[in-house]
Order: C-alpha cells, then sequence, then structure tokens
C-alpha cells in the first residue's frame, strides 16, 4: 500500500473531499522528505522511526582485481521498527 492509497480511506472515513485528501497526503509526503533531507528524525507514533545515517568515506579493495578503490561517503535511510507493533504483527498476522 501507498502512501496515495490513503486519500481514498480518509475520503470514506472523515467525509472529505478527494481533492483535499490528496492535497493533505501530497503535502505530509513533502513535510517528510523535507525533514529527512535536513537530516531530521521523523518518528510515527505507534508505527516507527526514520532517519538519515551518514556512511563514511573509505577505502575498499576490490576483490576481482585487488586495487584499492575509493568508496565515497553517503547516505542511508534506516527505518526502525517499534517493538510494539512487532509484536502486533506476529500474533495477528492476516495471512
Amino acid at each position: 500500500m501507498q502512501l496515495k492509497d490513503f486519500d481514498e480511506v480518509l475520503h470514506k472515513k472523515h467525509g472529505l473531499p478527494k481533492g483535499k485528501t490528496r492535497a493533505l497526503l501530497a503535502d505530509l509526503e513533502r513535510e517528510l522528505r523535507g525533514a529527512l533531507v535536513f537530516g531530521h528524525e521523523v518518528n510515527i507514533y505507534n508505527v516507527g522511526k526514520f532517519t538519515l545515517q551518514i556512511r563514511k568515506a573509505r577505502n575498499l579493495r576490490d576483490i576481482n582485481s585487488g586495487e584499492l578503490v575509493h568508496y565515497p561517503k553517503h547516505y542511508k535511510l534506516v527505518f526502525r521498527v517499534v517493538p510494539k507493533l512487532i509484536t502486533r504483527i506476529r500474533e495477528k498476522t492476516v495471512y
């Protein structure tokens, strides 16, 4: 399920116009992306936490040729699920 699939759920559950729900979800997605781009932690209550990890630049050895290769600094997006959700999923999975 994608974020855009929730517009139908919001439309039916709260009686909001579909255009309004799409705009609301687009704003939410934009804010989440903006926060992550600037390195902020995004915590979604009872679901999990998005963080941006910095991976340092380092020199690695190519296993095929044996020569040293420079691996540049990069960023990694990490999502950590709340332990309460993990136990709930393990107990009450539909499939």
